[in-house]
């Protein structure tokens, strides 16, 4: 075990941390790579021995005897908090999506009673024309002198000829 060779990708798996918070550790404990200066091409990945995997394990304060038991025991409860979770986001889920349901179904009632107005509206508008133009027709049929007439009325009634 003293001689397990350590990427950063695997101490921040070991440690469950970050592998920008180790590379800040890394950096602050003044810690070398094992091939910083032996690497062919700068993109490999930096190594470290197991002292160093203590070190930053004692910075950050986990225990290396239980850092794999503790480990595992993680990966099994996280695997039944995903399952309980998996249900209850489901029934959230689900509630939701019926709540939005009732949302659509209320608007869409409220659309169709707004078409129908609208269409009454439309009817009556219609109606209305058909009187208008009715009446239009009736009083194109008068003669030129009861139109004469009207507009002389008209004129008699007007507010400004009260003073004349």
């Amino acid at each position: 075990m003293s001689n397990d060779i350590y990427t950063i990708k695997r101490l921040s798996e070991e440690l469950g941390q970050a592998s920008q918070n180790i590379r800040r550790r890394i950096v602050k404990l003044d810690i070398k790579a094992i091939n910083h200066d032996k690497r062919i091409y700068k993109n490999d990945p930096l190594k470290y021995n197991y002292q160093d995997f203590i070190k930053l394990s004692n910075d950050f304060g986990v225990s290396v005897s239980n850092t794999k038991v503790t480990q595992s025991i993680t990966n099994s409860n996280t695997k039944e908090i995903q399952s309980n979770t998996n249900d209850t986001s489901k029934d959230e889920l689900i509630e939701v999506l019926k709540e939005q349901l009732d949302v659509a179904n209320k608007s869409r009632e409220n659309l169709e009673r707004l078409l129908d107005q609208q269409q009454q509206l439309s009817l009556s508008d219609r109606n209305k024309i058909k009187i208008l133009e009715i009446e239009l027709e009736k009083t194109s049929k008068e003669s030129p002198e009861e139109k004469k007439e009207i507009i002389d009325n008209s004129i008699k009634n007007k507010w400004y000829q009260f003073w004349k």
